[in-house]
């Protein structure tokens, strides 16, 4: 019995423990879950988010985020979309943080912002390269043209202020697009400027005309998770506390600065004009950066790169440089001093000893890193050494600035030339030289003989040029242009002169090998062998370095930046020889178990990047990898690029098991007047055709193709000008009500139609689809809903009746948050009550962002104004869109109509649209009604309204009114 208790208890026990036991160690699993919190973190590629061909992720705001992530434990969740998709996301509590969102008093009412600033960031105005009819000097030039910004974004407000100080009225587009798209519009003429931050802009595609303010920046938290406030700041304490200096490394990083703008001051181009030709003052013999040409004596070198850029670097203006050799920096900066030129390259005076020698020092055209050579046996023991000599080239006073700077306890021994300079390093007369990593490959022989090696300072010198002081219009131009040629040109350059002067002459290596050429003749031949496989080595560590820099890791294809500096060359060197552009798009991957729905699979881009790099091998030509599934070829003109195509197309079906993967082509034929980059802009023009019409996957760039495309860029550019001189006509449709046996006017629907002063009448379906796919078709409603308000008026003074018009609200007008406002304005001034505007909105402007279409409506609903559902039954979401958003009234699509008298199906359609309408309470409009027999059958099946061609088509107002309103 005693037992039995005993093992009752043990067995409550073990029952206690087993109840217990899950919740001593959930809680610990779930507390330990707890710690490592999701956040989900808006990501919109940009230099803030980037993400490469491999899918990897970097950027300002990334590498943020991580640091934040080492003290805060957080795991991320990156969810993507527009900066103003997430902005909106964020509000919507469907995301937890958000990167780069300047302060306002609004946006602190609906999210919560970090103590600390993660940066802070300029704004400019960008023009186009293109853009000849603004002038920096001149802001009234922007008066009438339209401005791209980021909607929602603080830039507007700055703009805003900046305007109204300069007293400019240009028209503001707020976008809601990427910016990767926000780019393409400007570079095709949709929008004449654009603003946004000074962050990796690429000066190749965009101009800065002004800087029109700055702010902060901050991380900003949904303001349902206040927790993760906490952590947050907590973090960002932690990081600026490590390093005070962290946001400053992350601008110098990631935020490209340049003082300069596009453009020429009067001041400069006055300057300019009085002086003429500047004279730059180089050092020779100085590969990579700069030597006087033996065999021209003509300037080479990345400063000749420079200079040629730098001549038409600015809108409107050309510079002419003369190059003038020197053999040493000494004398060349003793020829500034004199007048005998106007300006050094390279200078790398400290502003001090610049200030001591009356020189002002540019901003760095080139950065590059410092090697110490030494002798091999002492490079284990060098950096342990107190009393270091180094040996140094009288000739080159830059030097000098640097160790009085780096190494001040260092010791200086000066000798005529870096030879000697070497030589003395390895008799032990000094410890080492200083010399730049690009200058190595010069001295790599000379080094080798005397058993020499490099050893990093870890301290890089900047190149810049030198101008006297007082001649502040000359510093100015250097500056900008430093600033506005690209970095890639100059590294291009860089690794090219690099590899030039890798090669070595026989003559070179002869005179340093004397002792074997008494040897004999045979030894000739080993001499050359010697110098083949010595010039193939070093040509290959060149190599290794250009290509470094300047093709894509995935394919081994040039990137695009460097492809173009290379196609511009290929042109320049050989203009004699035509070439055309093709462009290539692998699309449409259907296969599951090889793709994602983000990213094309990298071994199928590789076979393709091969295919790519043999053909042009083959014509003569190079090849680029220029965006993810882009790739661009420049090679010899070939009379028929179709099996060209299938044989792209051939290699990607041997690869892949997908019936629905395919290649685009657009080919643009060479054109003597063309520049590279013109012929891949009509090339890319051509392979988006064949994408979009799927009939003929082969394009060429043709007659056709360009007029059409110059007209749609001429109607995007005229559009400004159009509405200012009211270029664009309102006609009015007349609605009627047919209840009663004689038809009664009760309405009209304002449509637009354009009286383009050289082009005649335009049908709207020649632009409206146009302005609606370039985000512009917001002016053109704002510009027709004021027509037709004061039509409106106009006839209830004269005729003392109201006729009410309904007119098209469009997806970029839901989403202005001023829209309302905007419709308030034109109805106050035009003396009218709401209902006397009708607003028509498409059920497809329904289905971006459904919740604010929804709220949107509601709020207009409440105020009185009128809403139409206009094009009902031509998408699948009718319905549920009707049982979401209620209307006032319904206009069937005019497709249900026009075959009525034919079609069971339709008549099933049109009974059935009139049947809800009628259940709802609301009236149903029958668009695009032709003929008496669809009267007949409409009015049978009980619908109230009518609008088409069957009364009449669309009216001018005048003949509006003659024709309906003057009788009475």
């Amino acid at each position: 019995m005693k037992n039995s208790i005993v093992n009752l208890k043990l067995c409550k026990v073990l029952l206690l423990f087993a109840v217990l036991l899950p919740a001593l160690i959930f809680p610990m699993k779930a507390r330990a879950k707890e710690q490592q919190k999701e956040v989900r973190v808006g990501w919109y590629e940009s230099p803030f988010n980037t993400t490469d061909e491999s899918g990897r992720k970097s950027g300002y705001a990334y590498e943020y985020q991580l640091k934040i992530a080492a003290y805060s434990g957080w795991n991320y969740r990156y969810v993507t979309g527009s900066w103003f998709e997430l902005m909106q996301m964020l509000e919507n509590g469907e995301i937890d943080l958000m990167s780069d969102v300047s302060f306002t008093e609004e946006r602190a009412e609906k999210m919560f912002f970090s103590e600390l600033p993660m940066g802070a960031e300029e704004y400019y105005i960008f023009l186009s390269p293109g853009n000849t009819e603004i002038s920096v000097n001149d802001y009234s030039t922007l008066n009438g043209k339209k401005i791209g910004v980021n909607k929602g974004s603080v830039q507007v407000d700055i703009y805003r202020e900046w305007a109204e100080r300069n007293g400019v009225e240009a028209v503001l587009t707020e976008l809601t697009c990427s910016e990767k798209r926000s780019l393409q519009m400007l570079s095709e003429g949709e929008f004449d400027a654009y603003i946004t931050p000074n962050i990796h802009i690429d000066l190749s595609k965009l101009v800065p005309f002004c800087k029109i303010g700055y702010s902060d920046f901050y991380f900003v938290v949904n303001k349902d998770r206040p927790d993760l406030l906490n952590e947050l700041n907590d973090a960002l304490n932690r990081i600026q506390g490590e390093n005070p200096f962290y946001n400053q490394r992350m601008f110098e990083t990631y935020v490209q600065t340049f003082g300069a703008n596009g453009f020429l001051s009067d001041k400069e181009e006055a300057w300019l004009k009085s002086h003429g030709t500047i004279r730059v003052g180089y050092q020779d013999n100085y590969l990579a950066f700069c030597a006087k040409d033996k065999d021209t004596g003509k300037l080479t070198g990345a400063l000749k790169e420079f200079l040629e850029n730098a001549e038409n670097c600015f809108k409107g203006s050309h510079i002419d440089f003369e190059p003038v050799s020197y053999p040493t920096a000494k004398e060349a900066i003793d020829a500034l001093k004199q007048g005998k030129v106007d300006c050094v390259f390279p200078a790398n005076l400290e502003g001090y000893d610049g200030e001591i020698q009356k020189l002002m020092i540019t901003p760095s055209l080139i950065r590059t890193d410092m090697y110490a050579i030494v002798r091999t046996v002492d490079y284990k023991v060098f950096n342990s050494k107190e009393n270091v000599i180094v040996a140094v080239n009288k000739g080159n006073p830059n030097y000098d600035t640097y160790l009085s700077k780096n190494f001040p306890n260092w010791c200086p021994v000066y000798f005529e030339n870096t030879a000697d300079c070497l030589k003395a390093v390895s008799e032990g007369v000094a410890d080492c030289v200083i010399i730049s990593s690009f200058r190595y490959n010069n001295i790599s022989g000379i080094c080798e003989k005397y058993h020499l090696t490099t050893y990093s300072t870890g301290v890089a010198l900047d190149y810049c040029f030198a101008v006297s002081k007082g001649q502040t219009e000359l510093y100015s131009i250097f500056a900008k242009a430093i600033g506005l040629v690209p970095g890639s040109t100059i590294n291009a350059a860089l690794a090219y002169y690099v590899a030039q002067d890798a090669r070595m002459t026989l003559g070179d290596f002869i005179f340093e090998n004397i002792t074997f050429v008494v040897i004999g003749v045979s030894s000739v031949i080993l001499l050359i062998v010697l110098l083949m496989v010595r010039s193939i080595i070093l040509e290959r560590k060149a190599k290794k370095l250009i290509l470094s820099t300047e093709t894509d890791d995935l394919t081994g294809l040039y990137n695009r930046d460097y492809f173009y500096e290379y196609a511009n060359r290929l042109s320049r060197e050989q203009p004699g020889i035509a070439r055309d552009a093709i462009v290539i798009k692998v699309e449409k991957f259907n296969s599951t178990d090889m793709f994602d729905a983000k990213q094309l699979n990298n071994s199928v881009l590789r076979i393709i990047g091969n295919e790519v790099k043999t053909v042009a091998n083959e014509n003569g030509g190079i090849a680029g990898r220029c965006e993810n599934n882009q790739f661009d070829i420049y090679l010899k003109h070939l009379n028929d690029y179709r099996p060209l195509l299938e044989r792209f197309q051939n290699r990607l079906n041997n690869h892949i098991d997908s019936a629905g993967a395919r290649i685009s082509m657009g080919v643009m034929q060479w054109k003597a007047d063309f520049m590279p980059v013109q012929l891949f802009d009509m090339a890319s023009t051509a392979c988006n055709s064949a994408h979009v019409l799927h009939n003929d996957r082969l394009i060429i760039f043709d007659k056709e193709m360009q007029e059409k495309e110059f007209l749609n860029r001429r109607l995007l550019n005229d559009i400004n000008r159009a509405l200012d001189n009211y270029e664009f006509e309102v006609y009015y449709q007349p609605i009627f009500d047919i209840n009663d046996d004689k038809p009664k006017l009760t309405g009209a629907e304002a449509l637009v139609r354009w009286l383009h002063p050289e082009l005649g009448m335009i049908s709207p379906d020649s632009f409206i689809p146009l302005f609606e796919k370039n985000d512009l078709i917001g002016e053109l409603d704002k510009y027709v809903w004021k027509q037709a308000a004061r039509q409106v008026a106009r006839w209830k003074a004269e005729f003392d009746i109201t006729v009410p018009v309904s007119v098209n609200i469009s997806r970029i007008d839901l989403f202005d948050k001023n829209l309302s406002n905007t419709l308030d304005d034109i109805i106050i001034k035009n003396a009218l009550t709401r209902d006397c505007i009708k607003l028509e909105v498409t059920e497809s402007a329904y289905t971006e962002d459904p919740d604010q279409v929804v709220n949107t409506v509601a709020n207009l609903r409440k105020k009185g104004y009128i809403v139409e559902m206009d094009d009902f039954g031509a998408g699948y979401s009718s319905l549920n869109m009707l049982s979401e958003m209620p209307v006032d009234v319904i206009k069937m699509d005019r497709a249900f109509v026009r075959h009525i008298e034919t079609s069971e199906k339709d008549v099933q359609l049109v009974t059935l649209i009139l049947e809800i309408a009628k259940k709802l309470g609301i009236p149903a409009v029958a668009e695009g009604v032709e003929t008496e027999e669809q009267f007949n059958i409409l009015k049978q099946f009980g619908c109230a309204f009518i609008q088409g061609y069957y009364f009449s088509r669309p009216l001018p107002p005048d003949e509006f009114k003659r024709k309906y309103l003057g009788k009475r």
